[in-house]
């Protein structure tokens, strides 16, 4: 299992640089910012978690004790998820405090 997850990550990891080279995703995450909606919504959830979790990495936001990179992972799911809510223009919690 840990093979094959980190084969996708690696295959996502390929697939962002190439995208980006061709201008058709977002090179990079910044929560502050906050993506741009079509941008967003145009990429594969795995690419949005890719994003999330190499902006926690390159901020030293990343746990670095055992079994952290579960929770890293945990996390940047539940940004992308929130994201993808506010995207979309859905009533949520978090679109809600973002838009205040």
């Amino acid at each position: 299992m840990k093979k094959h997850t980190d084969k996708l990550m690696e295959l996502t990891k390929e697939k962002l640089e190439i995208s980006s080279v061709l201008g058709t995703e977002m090179e990079q995450y910044d929560p502050d910012e906050g993506p741009d909606p079509k941008e967003w919504l145009e990429m594969d959830e795995a690419s949005r978690i890719l994003l999330i979790e190499t902006y926690h990495e390159e901020h030293g936001l990343s746990l670095g004790d055992p079994g952290a990179k579960e929770r890293n992972k945990m996390h940047a799911v539940f940004h992308a998820v929130v994201e993808t809510q506010v995207a979309l223009g859905l009533e949520c919690a978090a679109g809600q405090a973002l838009s205040s």
